[in-house]
C-alpha cells in the first residue's frame, strides 16, 4: 500500500484533502494536529497512540452517520476508493471499527518517522506533505525507513518547486511552519534550496 493510498482516507476524513500542490497551509495543518494532540500535560510532547486512538474512534462514530457500525464510502465521502478498498478486509463493502483502527494505527506507525512513539508538529508535517508528493515504501513494511527518507525528501522538494528554479519559496512553502522555515534557511533569504530542505528535515529527524 502506498503512503497516497494509506493517508487519503485519513485526510478525508479530516477535511484536509487538497488537490494536486494545493497542500493546506501551515494554519490548516496546525489545527489538525492540535485536534489530536489533546492531552492538556504535554502539549510539547507530540501525539500519542492512546490520544492518536481516542480521537480516531471520535472521527468514525462522527462519520457513521447511520449508526450502523460500520462506514461506507458514501459515508466517507468521494476520492478514497482505493484505500477504502484495500482497508475492507473481508470485503463487505463497509469498514467496521476494527478495520478503520488497524488503519489508523498504521497511518500513526507512517507519520511517527523517528518511531519514537509520538508524533510530533514537524512530522505531521511533513507526513501531509509525503501523502502528496509521495513515498516509495520499497520494503512494503508501512514505515519510513532511513534508507528512504532522503529520497522521499528529494521527492517531496521537486513536487514543491512548481516554477523549477532550483528553490522553494512563498506559497511553495505555504503548509510549512515559521519555525521549520528558520531552521532550515541557512542563507536568511526567505527561500530553501534543496540542500537547506533535505537538511532542514534530516536535522530535526535526528538523521544528521
Amino acid at each position: 500500500m502506498t503512503l497516497r493510498l494509506l493517508v487519503s482516507l485519513s485526510l478525508a476524513l479530516a477535511a484536509l484533502s487538497s488537490a494536486a500542490r494545493a497542500l493546506p497551509a501551515t494554519s490548516e495543518i496546525r489545527r489538525a494536529y492540535d485536534a489530536l494532540n489533546t492531552s492538556v500535560t504535554d502539549l510539547d510532547e507530540g501525539i500519542s497512540l492512546a490520544e492518536w486512538e481516542a480521537a480516531s474512534l471520535a472521527l468514525f462514530r462522527d462519520a457513521d452517520r447511520d449508526l450502523d457500525g460500520a462506514l461506507t464510502l458514501a459515508e466517507i465521502g468521494d476520492g478514497s476508493a482505493s484505500t477504502f478498498n484495500l482497508s475492507d478486509g473481508n470485503r463487505d463493502g463497509r469498514l467496521d471499527e476494527s478495520e478503520f483502527m488497524r488503519l489508523r494505527r498504521a497511518i500513526f506507525n507512517s507519520a511517527d518517522l523517528d518511531r519514537d512513539q509520538r508524533i510530533r508538529f514537524f512530522e505531521y508535517e511533513l507526513f501531509t506533505l509525503f501523502s502528496e508528493s509521495g513515498w516509495a515504501d520499497a520494503n512494503r513494511n508501512g514505515r519510513m525507513e532511513p534508507s528512504e527518507l532522503s529520497s522521499a525528501l528529494y521527492s517531496a522538494f521537486r513536487y514543491l518547486d512548481v516554477d523549477r528554479d532550483g528553490s522553494a519559496r512563498g506559497a511553495e512553502l505555504a503548509y510549512m511552519s515559521a519555525e521549520q522555515l528558520r531552521a532550515s534557511d541557512r542563507s536568511q533569504d526567505g527561500g530553501l534550496s534543496l540542500e537547506e530542505f533535505v537538511r532542514g528535515y534530516l536535522f530535526v529527524l535526528g538523521a544528521l
